[in-house]
């Protein structure tokens, strides 16, 4: 825990300065946000687990781990990018349609 805490002390300034910087394309932005997002769930974790909430905890680290692998997988075809927005969209229509 202490070295997932101090990671998020160093990570969190060096995501927050690349910010403001203009992209080179939607596949980059995809990146950041992705990174920012997984950013989020770490601190959430350790926030959860320092307070004893180890099942709350938990519930971060999937979430964690799918966006990693789509960023991996983004990195290293990023024409995957397309698809797997096209599959996100497939998944919000399915479950907005449930609400009609």
């Amino acid at each position: 825990m202490v070295l997932l805490s101090d990671l998020l002390a160093e990570l969190e300034p060096a995501i927050n300065s690349l910010g403001a910087r203009v992209t080179k394309g939607v596949e980059e932005m995809y990146c950041f946000n992705a990174a920012r997002y997984i950013n989020k769930a770490v601190d959430g974790f350790v926030v959860l687990r320092e307070n004893h909430c180890v099942d709350s905890a938990k519930l971060l680290v999937r979430p964690a781990l799918e966006t990693m692998l789509r960023l991996k997988a983004v990195q290293a075809q990023p024409a995957l990018f397309y698809r797997i927005l096209f599959t996100d969209a497939l998944e919000d229509d399915q479950w907005l349609s449930a609400l009609e």
